[in-house]
């Protein structure tokens, strides 16, 4: 036996270990005995112990094994099972005792590797499960990406359509300047030509007001003088008046301002020209009502830190106590960075209880979001939160859902985007948001920081 299980054998000591502990007890009772029994010198280092390990439960069985008497008087203080099926065997010794002793520490390490098996294969089985989620995630991310290429490609040849339109726009907008701009010249020319009317008009003008004046001065009434003038013949000489100068006749009166109203509106029609020429291009609405220049649709700027790099964890901290700001949160990118050999669901707990307790600490607004295609939706759903805790459906990733929570907040709010996905981040860049990546909040999380 001495062979097969030496003294120091941590299976043969741990079923040995109540016949061990009573021997220990019953040498150091000797002690205190009238008259005292002396103990095995090789146990005196340890007789101070108040619980036998390792070395000592080797010192013990090696003193006991040589040791008849001490191994006598065992056996008479010991209650009935007190020992244990190997401890009886190793005291009282009957015939056989050494191979049976070692069936039963055989027995029992066959036993424990048996139990090692039996959870390394369970855990193997639980690594396997998370590395076989974590295929299924990468196949699903693969599909996406894929798709998104193929989006991309029609989106490109879509931007090519668009960019012949666009010059083929350009073509036509310089056709249309150029017509605009021999518009302009022939109003401008127009316009000189109507100014020169109308000074002559006006000088006409003048000269009719003051024939007027002449005639109203004549001796005669005025409605004399316009019978007169109807009855002479257009081409019959005037009759000069008291003054000696020639009146004008009424007929002529009236072309001249004819003549002068026209000129006038000549002059009205040029300058209306060149209203409309330089009048700023109305946007149509719906119903063909003009409107006016379309003011440019405002956009959310991400908060400037102060003195900080988006990527240093002092920004971290800040950006988590930015006040009224919204910080949303890819929950398995987090989590798979942070405890990628766990289950899914005690990372989710994990990264619940931690951000849990950030947002008692800084009052952030934490909304996570997970995919939620594999989730018992009724457990899960039974979080204990001061943060919010979404689970996508089953056909739409977390990545789309911040992306939509970014695009559909208030612009005048800041957003916090957490998550080292490319696709989220250059989104939510692009929304205005600033960005975090799981590694910076998995350190601000677990560095005991507040």
């Amino acid at each position: 036996m001495g062979d097969r299980h030496p003294h120091d054998d941590p299976i043969a000591l741990e079923l040995l270990r109540p016949a061990l502990e009573r021997a220990f007890v019953t040498v150091r009772a000797g002690q205190r005995a009238t008259p005292p029994t002396d103990p095995p010198p090789s146990l005196r280092p340890f007789l101070r112990f108040t619980r036998l390990r390792g070395r000592a439960l080797a010192a013990v069985r090696a003193a006991v094994d040589g040791d008849d008497e001490l191994r006598g008087r065992v056996a008479e203080v010991a209650d009935d099972g007190e020992l244990g099926a190997a401890g009886e065997l190793w005291i009282e010794r009957p015939d056989g005792w050494e191979d049976a002793l070692a069936d039963l520490i055989d027995e029992r390490r066959s036993v424990d590797d048996r139990r090692r098996s039996e959870a390394a294969e369970q855990d193997l089985a639980r690594q396997l499960g998370v590395l076989e989620r974590e295929r299924d995630r990468l196949a699903a991310e693969l599909t996406a990406v894929s798709d998104q290429a193929g989006a991309a490609r029609e989106e490109l040849a879509a931007e090519r359509r668009r960019r012949q339109e666009a010059e083929q726009h350009a073509d036509e907008v310089a056709e249309r300047i150029d017509s605009l701009t021999r518009r302009t010249t022939t109003a401008e020319e127009r316009a000189r030509s109507a100014e020169a009317s109308l000074g002559e008009e006006r000088g006409r003008v003048r000269e009719l007001r003051d024939r007027v004046a002449e005639l109203e001065a004549a001796p005669e009434p005025r409605a004399a003088v316009a019978a007169a003038s109807a009855a002479v013949p257009e081409a019959a000489a005037p009759v000069p008046n008291d003054g000696g100068s020639p009146p004008l006749p009424m007929h002529e009166i009236a072309a001249m301002l004819g003549d002068a109203s026209s000129g006038a509106e000549q002059l009205a029609r040029g300058l209306a020209s060149l209203v409309e020429l330089f009048a700023p291009p109305s946007e149509p609405t719906a119903d063909g009502v003009a409107k006016g220049p379309r003011r440019p649709r405002a956009r959310r700027r991400p908060l400037v830190l102060p003195g900080l790099m988006e990527e240093d964890d002092e920004a971290t901290a800040w950006l988590l106590r930015a006040p009224g700001a919204l910080v949303l949160v890819d929950g398995y990118n987090v989590t798979l960075s942070g405890w990628p050999g766990t289950e899914l669901s005690h990372q989710r707990d994990r990264l619940v209880d931690l951000l849990g307790a950030e947002a008692v600490r800084t009052n952030a607004d934490v909304r996570i979001v997970f995919d939620g295609a594999d989730v018992d939706r009724a457990a899960a759903g039974r979080v204990r939160c001061p943060v919010a805790v979404e689970f996508t459906d089953a056909d739409v990733e977390a990545d789309d859902r911040i992306l939509e929570l970014v695009a559909h907040e208030p612009v005048d709010r800041a957003v916090i985007v957490v998550s080292s996905d490319h696709r989220v981040r250059d989104g939510a860049r692009a929304g205005g948001a600033n960005v975090l990546s799981s590694e910076q909040l998995l350190r601000h999380l677990t560095s005991g920081r507040s």
